[in-house]
């Protein structure tokens, strides 16, 4: 898995608090489009989170409802009221940089998230596979092509804790 993903949620009788720290394992490629996912569950309000890269303090906080965004640094966060659902997203994550949210939330009753994350990314110009093309072969055309292909590699995985 070219990314970390740790977890440490702590829920109490009227909500609970969470922090989600995700680490690039590439050495050489910058993990692009990344979106992370976790549903709080039923009745999931006043969220509040810090959004951080590294163990500096470039964080930011913000309330249930607004979108976190801070100066320069590629991510932000949204709370989905209808799916009570939290989303993290982050523009690039450079090769072997760790991103940090820290947060929490209330409940009415004793809250129930779901015990996974949903984690999304692209990797531009490379390929797991390490499957390259030596020859394109096109038949039917006069023209010869210029035989460059470029891969992508996409990721859609469910992190459970």
């Amino acid at each position: 898995m070219p990314c970390l993903i740790k977890t440490a949620v702590d829920l109490d009788t009227s909500g609970g608090s969470f922090e989600v720290k995700f680490t690039s394992r590439m050495s050489t490629h910058t993990l692009e489009r990344v979106v992370i996912e976790m549903r709080l569950g039923e009745g999931a309000s006043g969220i509040k989170c810090i959004v951080s890269r590294g163990s500096g303090g470039a964080g930011f906080g913000n309330v249930m409802g607004g979108r976190g965004s801070p100066g320069g640094s590629g991510a932000s966060w949204a709370f989905d009221s209808k799916k009570m659902t939290l989303k993290w997203e982050i523009s690039a994550v450079p090769p072997a940089s760790t991103w940090s949210m820290q947060g929490s939330f209330t409940t009415p009753r004793a809250p129930r998230p779901s015990r996974a994350i949903r984690v999304r990314f692209q990797v531009p110009s490379h390929t797991f596979s390490a499957l390259k093309v030596d020859q394109l072969k096109i038949i039917g055309e006069n023209y010869k092509p210029y035989k460059g292909v470029r891969g992508r590699s996409s990721v859609d995985v469910e992190w459970r804790w």
